[in-house]
């Protein structure tokens, strides 16, 4: 093999390297997720280990993906009952026209009912009218027919001469002729005038029929019309019964995406505070554990310089030097800050900082990590150890009325006897009546109860005079006033100290 050829497969090696170690760990899809979403959500819902915090971590990112994925159906369903309603109002307007239409044929319908049978009416009186008309022209016509006969009868004749030659002169005779003439014309002109008024009659009728034809053919027009209306309002109202029933059912679905959202959220919710839980408890375990190689190398240490005082004394010691023989009834030394170092004030008496709050303080804060160690400030007697809260508190949290976990201790030094109270610890290592030495470990550093963060409420309370021999566990209560304060009372107890003025 050439060199050539070995540069191309050298070249050709580093690269296949350089892609598999740049290759990520595959993380588990969203279609893993899915399809095995109950067994996800036993893993990650509740007490998540630190070796799943990852694999949660994706899940809760499925979960958000869901969240988003149900929330775009809300709006997809928001759109369809929007048209779904905008369809309702259309075709409702639709139903009131065809109604107040339908209305409007039936009184159509009923005036040309109405008129018909009005008309029906005058055709039966015109009826009877051309009868009695009829009856009188046929009763004219039998009289002039009998007056025919009559005239052709010599009787008949014999009389009209008789009326005639009875004439007394001839002017009478004339007058007389033109008499029976005048009859004869009237009897004829009252027959033409019974016919031309019955002709009038049957013309009218038929008029009248004629009318009441095209009048029926309307109503049957209009009645049509109105059975064609009552199929459309019925089509309508069968599209909006539809419509109505599409409304409910898109509106029971976007009711239950909008359940199936909070079940999700409150499911996110419990994963993201489970990874915290399982990412807080590991970081506990940590802090444990760094305390506890702090205290083996602390007491490592002092068995090293318990035995090189031992060496340096040539092994003769007769008594004891350390604080196992320190009088824990009545004590003169200085007091100690409650924890040895690694603290710093965040929170001095008597106000809070303007920048967190204005209300009165009436100890101070220390803050501190989580597991810090925490000392008798002197030689005293426990009188409290409230135990049971969280080591996580939160602002307005109740827990042993906020101090959460909590140790007091009560000392005689110079006469005097004091309190001190010690508050938001993660643990509790005394209990109650007993006795501590100064610089005992009375327990650690937390955030529990009415807490924001990590650290240590310590107050400091002038409660009388006195030793521990004499004094009985009776401790007065203090209000929480500002002239209650030690240098505002001349130091009489009860009173609140100061301890950030006074503490070496």
């Amino acid at each position: 093999m050439n060199i050539k050829n070995k540069l191309i497969l050298f070249i050709s090696i580093l690269i296949l390297l350089t892609m598999v170690t740049a290759t990520p760990t595959s993380a588990v899809d969203h279609e893993e997720f899915a399809e095995n979403e109950a067994k996800y959500k036993n893993m990650c819902l509740v007490n998540v280990s630190l070796d799943n915090t990852e694999v949660c971590g994706e899940f809760q990112k499925y979960l958000n993906a869901k969240i988003a994925n149900q929330k775009n159906e809300i709006d997809q369903l928001s759109e369809q009952i929007e048209d779904v309603k905008s369809n309702i109002v259309e075709h409702t307007k639709k139903l009131n026209e065809y109604e107040m239409e339908i209305e409007q044929l039936e009184i159509d319908i009923q005036l040309l009912d109405d008129s018909i049978a009005e008309m029906e009416m005058n055709i039966e009186k015109l009826e009877l009218s051309i009868i009695e008309k009829q009856a009188e022209v046929d009763a004219i016509d039998e009289l002039v027919k009998n007056r025919m006969q009559s005239t052709l009868s010599g009787y008949y004749v014999s009389d009209h001469i008789s009326f005639l030659f009875g004439a007394s002169n001839f002017a009478q005779f004339i007058q007389r002729a033109e008499i029976l003439n005048t009859i004869s014309e009237y009897d004829k002109l009252q027959m033409e005038e019974l016919e031309q008024l019955r002709d009038d009659l049957n013309r009218e009728k038929v008029a009248l029929e004629q009318q009441k034809v095209a009048v029926e053919e309307n109503l049957e027009n209009v009645k049509l019309a109105k059975q064609s209306k009552e199929k459309l309002q019925k089509a309508t109202k069968d599209l909006v019964i539809r419509f109505r029933q599409e409304e409910v059912k898109l509106m029971e679905a976007n009711d239950q995406i909008a359940q199936e959202i909070k079940l999700t959220q409150a499911e996110q919710t419990k994963v993201q505070n489970s990874i915290k839980e399982a990412i807080r408890k590991e970081e506990a375990r940590k802090a444990e554990e760094e305390r506890k190689r702090r205290e083996e190398e602390e007491r490592r240490k002092q068995e090293e310089q318990n035995q090189q005082n031992q060496n340096n004394s040539g092994g003769n010691n007769t008594g004891s030097t350390g604080s196992d023989s320190e009088d824990v009834t009545n004590a003169t030394g200085n007091w100690l800050y409650p924890a040895a170092s690694g603290f710093r004030i965040s929170a001095g008496a008597w106000f809070y900082p303007s920048s967190f709050s204005s209300a009165p303080h009436w100890g101070v804060d220390l803050a501190a990590p989580v597991g810090h160690r925490l000392q008798a400030v002197q030689p005293g007697i426990v009188v409290q150890a409230q135990r049971g809260c969280s080591v996580y508190g939160y602002l307005g949290n109740s827990c042993n009325y906020g101090s959460g976990n909590n140790v007091q201790v009560v000392h005689a030094v110079n006469g005097k006897l004091y309190r001190t109270w010690y508050g938001h610890m993660s643990t509790v290592d005394v209990s109650v009546g007993q006795y501590v030495q100064r610089g005992q470990k009375l327990g650690t550093v937390g955030s529990s109860g009415n807490s924001s963060g990590p650290h240590l409420h310590y107050e400091v309370h002038l409660i009388g005079h006195g030793t521990l021999e004499s004094f009985r566990g009776n401790i007065p209560f203090i209000p929480r006033v500002l002239s209650n304060r030690c240098e505002n009372n001349g130091n009489t107890p009860p009173c609140y100290i100061k301890p950030d003025s006074w503490h070496g």
